[in-house]
């Protein structure tokens, strides 16, 4: 999980375009959330894989690992699981994208707000 630093995403906002007021309104519960938390970042799920769609020079590093979404009744149902120490012996079926190129990922967030 990548993160918007908080800096960023409040320099990103403060550009006046429907792009931005698009992102604050469906970000409106979302960020205010993870903010409360003082970790000084939050998740940018949505724009990162985008970004990496786009143009996937952006991964400096990546990760093989093996996960599976959890379909019991418990905390987790409907959660992508990640079994980082190897339990479920399964082979790696997901590519984790751990780094990315932040000048470059955060450039083209605001190219693409402004353009």
């Amino acid at each position: 999980m990548l993160p918007y630093f908080q800096e960023d995403y409040e320099q990103l906002m403060q550009i006046p375009h429907a792009k931005t007021d698009f992102m604050k309104k469906i970000n409106q519960v979302y960020v205010p959330n993870y903010k409360s938390f003082n970790l000084g970042t939050f998740p940018a799920f949505d724009e990162l894989a985008m970004a990496v769609f786009l143009d996937s020079s952006i991964v400096t590093g990546s990760q093989q690992v093996y996960g599976t979404v959890c379909t019991d009744a418990g905390i987790c149902k409907g959660q992508l699981v990640i079994d980082w120490k190897g339990k479920f012996n399964n082979p790696a079926n997901i590519e984790l994208i751990v780094h990315v190129d932040r000048k470059h990922y955060h450039k083209m967030i605001r190219d693409a707000v402004t353009n």
